[in-house]
């Protein structure tokens, strides 16, 4: 009895508190949104001022047809008597983002799912994200919802922020433009660094949700069984999605392990300007090589040469060739000079190491 009490308890105070720390804020917003705010719009070539009421705004610096330096936006801010709270505000282009489905019953670690998933599919570098989301609606399947993931480099706004934050202007958030740029999207990119006691009206929601938690209590049995039933059910809709995912990753990496394996090759195979640099250096000046093939280790050369004797032996003494041999019998020109065909391979990285090496070769 005790534990399906505490079990009671403990499935009513996370609904309760995730329903909640959605509605709040909702509505907290559109209060603040009945007043008016001052937001440092990031621009290219500088930021501009806005005052934004809602769905209006106008330009703190109409008399500018262009944006200005920060610097000059925080002396504007002082003359008009608004450095203490602004808005931060990041074109859209700024901001990586992608629209996901989540189970609704997760709602609460949405958060760490996301910055999971995005982890993995993209080459950021720990902490150098800031993320946001928002849930936009139902989703496709039954139990699922729609959220709008948004990432963004904080090299993009910490360094404007520190020095609002130096010169005495308070940051309250920092949002972006969406794909219009004609009105911000419901993100603060900043939330994720605020400590969980710095959050407007914390107390009084765990004091509601301790009630809401006690009025649970007296009411009928939460029908576990169906909730476990509904988890398995959108476990099992995630699960090939997953796999598929994780598929294409795999592929992916194979991808790269086999472009590293064609690139060492050819860091390791001499190239073919080596080739005939090298030929050229150890055959004698009596040698015309007339044709060359190159397949992978084998060399195929042929020329004419007043004396063939001793060829073989200069081309094993290359620190680039071995295994030098005749490909056809020696036979005249009608000038009198002597064809050949030599096969020969290339050394190893090893060997040309070892004969780079007084001594290395037994």
């Amino acid at each position: 009895m005790l534990d399906q009490i505490a079990t009671t308890l403990t499935s009513a105070g996370r609904w309760w508190i995730t329903e909640l720390s959605d509605l709040v804020p909702a509505s907290l917003s559109r209060a603040r949104e009945a007043g008016s705010r001052v937001v440092v719009d990031l621009k290219r070539e500088g930021v501009d001022l806005l005052l934004e009421a809602g769905r209006h705004r106008k330009s703190l610096v109409p008399d500018l047809d262009t944006s200005v330096a920060l610097g000059d936006a925080i002396g504007r801010l002082r003359s008009h008597g608004r450095q203490q709270s602004v808005v931060v505000r990041l074109p859209h282009a700024d901001c990586f983002k992608r629209v996901v489905e989540l189970p609704e019953n997760a709602r609460a670690d949405y958060g760490q799912i996301l910055a999971l998933q995005l982890a993995r599919v993209t080459p950021f570098k720990p902490g150098s994200i800031a993320e946001a989301h928002v849930v936009t609606g139902p989703g496709a399947q039954p139990g699922m919802l729609t959220v709008l993931h948004l990432a963004a480099r904080r090299a993009s706004f910490e360094p404007v922020v520190r020095e609002l934050v130096a010169a005495g202007v308070q940051v309250a958030t920092v949002d972006c433009w969406d794909e219009t740029g004609t009105a911000p999207l419901a993100v603060d990119f900043l939330a994720g660094d605020r400590p969980a006691s710095s959050r407007a009206g914390w107390w009084w929601l765990a004091g509601l949700a301790a009630v809401l938690i006690a009025t649970a209590i007296a009411s009928d049995d939460w029908r576990h069984d169906t909730a476990l039933a509904r988890v398995s059910t959108e476990a099992s809709l995630l699960r090939p999605k997953v796999q598929a995912q994780q598929r294409s990753l795999d592929v992916e990496a194979a991808a790269v392990r086999e472009r590293e394996r064609v690139l060492g090759l050819r860091v390791q195979r001499p190239s073919v300007v080596a080739i005939v640099d090298e030929l050229s250096r150890i055959l004698p000046d009596s040698a015309v090589l007339q044709q060359m093939r190159v397949e992978r280790d084998t060399i195929d050369i042929s020329g004419t040469d007043s004396s063939v004797v001793g060829l073989l032996s200069l081309i094993e003494a290359s620190r680039l060739f071995h295994d030098a041999r005749l490909t056809s019998l020696v036979s005249n020109d009608q000038d009198g000079r002597e064809r050949f065909g030599i096969r020969l391979q290339l050394r190893r990285p090893a060997q040309t190491i070892a004969d780079a090496i007084p001594g290395g070769r037994s």
